[in-house]
């Protein structure tokens, strides 16, 4: 009998040694649910890959597709520390466009919370709800608060360190800002239009505009669905100096 030849076998054996070296160098992701399209100023959690890095953001390319940027405050530029290829779970708040972090959870299990308000309750902090000015964000804390003083069709224009911005109207018909601290305490009000409802109606329908049946508050105007003397269905933002400054065709 021929003895058995190991020439073919231990390349074989050295080529797996290598490519499971080779694997064990890359972390697996994170454990968890394929994240779901963010919608704004909603909790959100993403899988996925570090593509792009810029100072204390990065853009994640998630596991079930698509690209998000990500902002890790203040802090995230010291205490986040990724590289692009890195995997990692992020855990926070989608709004203006990108999602702030609460938390990130690193390709070696290591889960980085991150402070401040509306990003986890943060290191020295007890146990129990927070209030005051170290109140955590929650949107509808805030628009609760909105609503019992009496205002209507309250949207959260902006949320800032240490209050949420708020559109709304009032009960004379006007647009106001509010600034509303997380414990839902409105600490200041500013009126937003020296118009009301039926006077914004008027003054579109002297410009030739027809009004279509709604209107929405934004920051500084009012967003007005109206006709155009050609029948044409349009936005048409109406300032509170009365001015039109802008109209965009509605399909």
């Amino acid at each position: 009998m021929k003895p058995i030849t190991t020439k073919v076998i231990v390349p074989a054996v050295a080529a797996a040694a290598v490519a499971g070296a080779a694997f064990a160098q890359v972390p697996p992701m994170p454990p968890g649910n394929p994240p779901m399209p963010p919608i704004a100023n909603s909790l959100t959690t993403i899988d996925g890959v570090v593509r792009e890095i810029f100072g204390n953001k990065f853009i994640v390319e998630a596991a079930a597709g698509g690209r998000q940027l990500i902002e890790t405050g203040p802090r995230g530029r010291d205490l986040v520390r990724v590289a692009v290829g890195d995997r990692v779970r992020v855990e926070g708040q989608a709004r203006d466009g990108f999602v702030h972090a609460d938390a990130v959870t690193l390709a070696n299990g290591q889960r980085l919370t991150l402070e401040g308000p509306g990003r986890g309750p943060g290191p020295g902090r007890g146990p129990g709800p927070l209030e005051g000015p170290d109140a955590a964000f929650n949107q509808n804390t805030v628009l609760e608060a909105v609503k019992n003083a009496g205002y209507r069709d309250a949207r959260i224009q902006d949320v800032k360190k240490r209050h949420a911005e708020v559109v709304a109207t009032g009960t004379d018909g006007r647009q106001w800002e509010l600034h509303v601290e997380f414990d839902g305490n409105i600490r200041k009000t500013e009126s937003l239009s020296v118009l009301s409802e039926p006077e914004i109606k008027t003054l579109i329908e002297r410009a030739g505009y027809t009004y279509a049946g709604s209107m929405r508050p934004e920051k500084k105007h009012m967003v007005v669905l109206a006709n155009n003397s050609r029948g044409e269905r349009v936005e048409i933002d109406v300032h509170r100096d009365g001015s039109i400054k802008k109209e965009k065709r509605v399909f």
